[in-house]
């Protein structure tokens, strides 16, 4: 099993960990509807702040944006390595 099974599951473990983090990080319906407290705002609730009804206040969206992205890549950067030896292992006969 920890020879044969364990390395090619490698890659789909860390891919459903990847998304189920994607997931619930992006959240907001969830988020918006429990969460009352300011101080314990997640990131899109925050940046929801920044869309009014007449108005949308570009600048600060789209660098929340970009600051809310930055541990998604460092995350996938991170755990790359383990997609490229899982999608390897399958392919080569020892």
């Amino acid at each position: 099993f920890i020879k044969v099974i364990l390395p090619i599951s490698i890659p789909g473990i860390f891919s459903s960990f990847i998304y189920a983090f994607l997931f619930s990080w992006s959240e907001l319906m969830f988020a918006m509807s429990f969460l009352t407290d300011p101080d314990k705002q997640t990131i899109p609730v925050f940046l929801s702040i920044f869309v009014g009804q007449y108005q949308t206040r570009w600048g600060p969206l789209f660098a929340g944006s970009v600051l809310a992205t930055l541990p998604a890549f460092v995350l996938f950067a991170i755990l790359q390595k383990y997609f490229v030896s899982g999608l390897t292992a399958g392919a080569l006969k020892e």
